[in-house]
């Protein structure tokens, strides 16, 4: 178990998480010794790749991270997920208010 390097940074990079991406817009960070995994984005993160990423860090607890030396950590583990990016404002209201005069009740 790699608990010597305290906290991993794993970045978000197309479709998946990579470790050592250092400049991602959304990372998570795994703290083996506090037990604990840190779901952050910013606000310059694409709206679906933050929720694709939200997906899988959420299995995490559950099956856990294999790592590029072969060790699993993460299972087990509490997410934390830190998230400052909310869905596009197109997306905000449902259909029925953005077509008010369009909608007929029969």
């Amino acid at each position: 178990m790699p608990t010597s390097q305290g906290v991993i940074k794993l970045g978000f990079k197309e479709k998946g998480f990579v470790e050592g991406l250092s400049d991602a817009d959304i990372v998570l960070l795994v703290d083996v010794q506090e037990k604990k995994l840190a779901l952050k984005s910013n606000a310059g993160a694409n709206f679906i790749d933050v929720r694709t990423a939200e997906r899988q860090a959420r299995s995490f607890p559950k099956v856990g991270i294999t790592l590029k030396n072969g060790f699993k950590v993460g299972q087990g583990f509490e997410l934390v997920i830190e998230n400052d990016v909310g869905p596009p404002e197109r997306l905000r209201h449902s259909p029925r208010e953005v077509y008010v005069g369009g909608y007929k009740e029969q």
